[in-house]
């Protein structure tokens, strides 16, 4: 019988972290969440402030540098899940054409060779 275990929130946060960790955006996840706990303690009335002035800079091209490094870290991102894929793709490839090969000499069936 399978029991069901409810995840706490703060296993539910470890795994997020351990992910990024794993998947190179830890900064980034650190970042961000130094933002959101500083947006999260601010007054409401500020937080409504802050926008305005956050919209307002994005109108005067203040903040045009802050659009492209969103737009380079999003490219980032993108680029390094493509690599990720396309390398977990080679190693298959080449893991197939190893077990095949070792088969064919072998004659046999190799099941530690995955």
């Amino acid at each position: 019988m399978k029991t069901s275990r409810r995840v706490s929130f703060w296993q539910m946060w470890r795994d997020i972290f351990v992910a990024a960790i794993n998947k190179g955006q830890f900064p980034l996840a650190i970042v961000g969440l130094i933002i959101l706990s500083l947006i999260w303690k601010m007054p409401a009335r500020d937080i409504l402030q802050l926008f305005y002035k956050l919209a307002g800079e994005f109108a005067a091209y203040h903040f045009m540098g802050w659009i492209l490094t969103v737009v380079i870290s999003l490219g980032w991102f993108l680029h390094a899940r493509h690599q990720r894929n396309a390398l977990h793709a080679e190693i298959t490839r080449v893991s197939g054409e190893r077990n095949f090969y070792q088969d064919k000499l072998i004659s046999g069936n190799l099941s530690t060779a995955k």
